[in-house]
Order: C-alpha cells, then structure tokens, then sequence
C-alpha cells in the first residue's frame, strides 16, 4: 500500500513546532519561562530539577530526545509544556519562574526516545526553599525633621463622640471550591481524567475552553470543550466542567482533588491511567479500588448521579517500540486489555452505569478510515488517530472519542450531527472524514463495544 510521509520526519518538525511556539509564550505569574542556566551534571536520561535564586526552579532531562514537563505551583492548575532541548549539551531544560518561597511545586516529566517512544516518570513534589519571587522594596520613609514646640493654646471644650453605626453582620465565606453554577435546567457533567481528556498533544488541547469550566483553572477544553459544542449543535442544555492531571490515573484524583470532585453533579465520567497503571501496566488493581471510592463519593452528594468510565485506546508506542508492554501484540489488543479491566472496575462497583467503549471505536476505525502504523507512515486517503507522539490522540482520535461519549452519555445518535458539524471544520476535519467517524460511533455504541 502506498505510504507518505516518513514517521521520522513528521515527529521532528511537529516537535521543532510545539517547541517554537511555546518558547514564543509571554510569562505571567507563577507561568515558566524558557533559560538555559547553569549546565546538568547527570547520567543521560536522568530527570532533576536545581533551586535558582529569584523564585525559579529549573527542570531538567539530561537525554539527546525530546522531553515535555508536567507541574502545579501551590494550589493552581496544572501546565504541560514542551522542555527546550539543548543539541549541543543534550539537556532538556525549563525553568519556572515567580515561584513563592515555600509553594509546593508537583512535577512529573514525559520523556521521549530517539525512536519516537515515551516513559512517563511518577508525580514527585519539591518545597522551593530560596528567596520567592522578589517584590520592589518600597523607599524608606524620610525621619521629618524636629519642629519648636509651640506656644501653648487654651485646651478646646471637648467635641462629643458620635455613637457608631451598627456593625453589619458579615457575609458568610463562600465554599473555596464551589460547584459552578449551571444555567438554568443545565444538566451538569465533569469529566475527571488526564492528558487523554484535556486533548494533549493536538489543537484539542484549549479547544473552546471558554465554554468548558476547568475545576483546576489550566485554561483547557480537550475532549470535554467538544462534547460541550456536540451538546449545543444538538439543542441539548449541558453544563460542562472538568479536572484533569497529566499522566495521572483515579488514585491521583480521589488522594489529591476530592474536594473538586465529591459535588452533587448529574453525570461523571471517570478515565484513568493510559496504562491502567503507570507502574505495572495492564494491571486494573488500582482502578477498581478507586472506581469504588470515587462512586461512593460521587453518589453521597448525588444518589441519582450517572457514573460513566471511559475505556482508552492503544498506544503505537507501547505495541511497536521494544521495551512497549504490548510489543509484538496486533494494534488492537492493548484497548482490548485495557476495556477488559475496565469491566472489572464496572464489576466491582454497581453505581457505575455502563463502560463507554472509545478504544473499541479506534479498533473499528482500524478496519476502514484509520492508519495502523504510524512509525512507518501514513497509508494514503486514512488519518492517523495519534499525536505526533504516536501516544496521545490526534485531533482525529479525540474528535471520535468525543462523538463515542456524546453518544453514550446523552442517547443521541451521533450520525445527527452531519458531515458540516462545526467541531469538525474547526478542527482541520474533512465533512467526508466527520461523516466516517460519526459512523464508527454509531456503530461501536450499537454493539457495545
């Protein structure tokens, strides 16, 4: 079959790209700017970060590929940015900046390989211990100099003090993190997930963010910012609201954000770790512990709540690179295993309604529209659902898991949305292309998987 295109050359120009643009970002407070400071001493591929004066903090990945960083600073949300790569030092860097003195600042790191495969690194956290982001100092205050006492004058008759205004009662303190308020008869979901929610890796990423309510004020749309148009275009009256954590899996959510999470909303849908678990993959222990945990949150603040989780699809890296925990299985097995323990999870937990199936949908998309390979290029007239990561969705695979959910959750069939659907066009989709995908759906949903 004819290919275009090798998987090589697109890696590289869409990471120089990413990487262009983000070093072109303005910085703001507690936002990281690109500066290559002081040289790494480490062994090739290892992470770290050094303490800089002026509240900064510079992270680091002593490795010749290309490397992203993932952090919070104190209580906000969570940013995910590309790391400058040095050729000449093979260091990976990216310092942030305006940090306070004693903010908490949670990283994790997505490292890549030569050979376009990718290893998360677990959550860890750092104290910033130096001196904070710096203030002006303001001038001191002239000593005024001494004045002649004055000529003594009669004492005046005393002015009689007025009775005060009655103290009004205070306003109570609002709830630090309130359910957003809905429109009027707004049927509220959150969407509680990773990287594969927030549309990481394509022009997902903010996709309408403005109509979507990030309960960790990141700025995302991803996935939910499509359902939430999906709902419009329907006539349909949603409020949409998510929290999300790169490479994290529902143990992260449940320890960390139940205080966003556990509110009185209508629908949920729960994805976890892309493995399953990022430390034993393809073992769903982890899930169905805290599948049962978050449901039992979930359902005291709301009993009639729909609890939804999402099962994800096959990652290129982890079936075509040596070392891939699915290395050598066909394309479709990894989604295969990863619905297999999301079943478990379901199992185990009888307030969770159903499993809606977004890998299965990818493996159907392998029978007509979808390339199974990337690392060997793209076969002509099909789309690759990955990112040029070969790991995270394009923005063909998060527009077809974005139709699956909108099919699942709302009963709609999701062929009603046509081929001149507006998330499509928006999104560099082909009418003949959205028509395709909007089938799979349908036909995923049909069969249940």
């Amino acid at each position: 079959m004819l290919k275009l295109t090798p998987a090589s050359s697109r890696n590289v120009l869409a990471a120089a790209l990413l990487r262009a643009l983000a070093a072109a970002a303005i910085p703001a407070a507690g936002v990281a700017t690109f500066a290559l400071a002081a040289s790494v001493q480490a062994a090739t591929g290892t992470p770290g970060f050094i303490q800089l004066a002026g509240g900064q903090i510079q992270f680091y990945v002593n490795d010749a590929a290309w490397a992203n960083l993932h952090f919070t600073v104190g209580n906000g949300g969570p940013m995910n940015v590309s790391m400058k790569h040095d050729a000449t030092s093979n260091n990976n860097t990216f310092t942030v900046s305006k940090i306070p003195a004693g903010a908490t600042v949670s990283y994790s790191f997505t490292i890549g390989a030569a050979n376009g495969s990718a290893r998360d690194t677990a959550t860890a956290s750092v104290v910033y211990s130096g001196a904070g982001a710096t203030t002006p100092t303001p001038a001191p205050t002239p000593t005024p100099a001494p004045t002649p006492t004055p000529t003594p004058t009669p004492t005046p008759a005393p002015t009689p003090i007025p009775t005060p205004a009655p103290t009004p009662t205070p306003s109570p303190t609002p709830s630090p993190t309130p359910t957003p308020a809905p429109a009027a008869g707004a049927r509220t979901i959150l969407f509680v997930g990773n990287s594969f929610t927030f549309g990481d890796k394509s022009s997902t990423f903010h996709y309408r963010a403005s109509t979507v309510t990030d309960l960790n004020n990141g700025g995302d749309g991803g996935v939910p910012g499509i359902f939430k148009n999906f709902t419009r275009e329907a006539g349909l009256n949603y409020a949409v609201s998510m929290e999300t954590a790169a490479g994290q899996g529902l143990d992260y959510h449940y320890n960390n954000k139940l205080s966003l999470i556990a509110k009185p909303w209508d629908v949920v849908v729960l994805q976890s770790h892309s493995l399953l678990d990022g430390n034993d993959p393809g073992n769903p222990a982890s899930l169905i512990t805290y599948t049962g945990k978050l449901a039992s949150a979930l359902t005291a603040q709301n009993p009639k709540v729909t609890i939804y989780l999402e099962s994800t699809w096959s990652r290129a890296d982890e079936t075509y690179q040596q070392g891939g925990h699915w290395y050598g299985k066909p394309i479709t097995q990894m989604a295969l295993d990863l619905r297999a323990g999301y079943d478990q999870a379901k199992a185990a937990t009888p307030s969770v309604a159903a499993v809606i199936p977004v890998g299965q949908a990818w493996n159907r998309a392998f029978n007509t529209l979808a390339d199974t390979n990337p690392y060997d290029g793209i076969s002509f007239n099909q789309v690759s659902l990955w990112g040029w990561d070969y790991y995270h969705g394009s923005s063909y695979g998060y527009y077809l898991a974005a139709l699956v959910l909108f099919g699942q959750i709302t009963g709609q069939d999701p062929r009603t949305l046509g081929s001149g659907e507006g998330s499509a066009a928006e999104l560099g989709i082909a009418p003949d292309q959205a028509s395709a995908l909007q089938q799979i759906a349908f036909d995923t949903l049909a069969v249940g998987g």
